[in-house]
């Protein structure tokens, strides 16, 4: 289970804790502090997870179109196998 799972299900607990408080509140109807704590907590650590794995995805991004430049296209590796062809054509005859 990945970290990002791992803080899913832990805001899903988190929010059916909340339902139960609220539905045995008995005319409150209200949350308890630490409860709500919790959630913001959790809340913001998946939300910084998510920064992080956008950052991390776009600098991979980044290498990729980088290497990707740097790859020969489809039309420089005809010429090139025509050049090379032609060469050993050139070496038999």
């Amino acid at each position: 289970m990945t970290a990002n799972q791992k803080h899913v299900v832990l805001l899903d607990e988190k929010i059916k804790n909340l339902g139960r408080a609220a539905a045995g509140g008995g005319g409150g109807g209200g949350i308890g502090a630490a409860l709500l704590e919790d959630l913001e907590a959790a809340l913001a650590k998946v939300r910084e997870d998510l920064d992080n794995h956008k950052s991390e995805y776009s600098k991979d991004q980044g290498k990729v179109k980088d290497e990707l430049e740097k790859k020969a296209t489809k039309e420089e590796l005809a010429d090139l196998e025509a050049r090379m062809m032609q060469r050993l054509q050139d070496m038999f005859d």
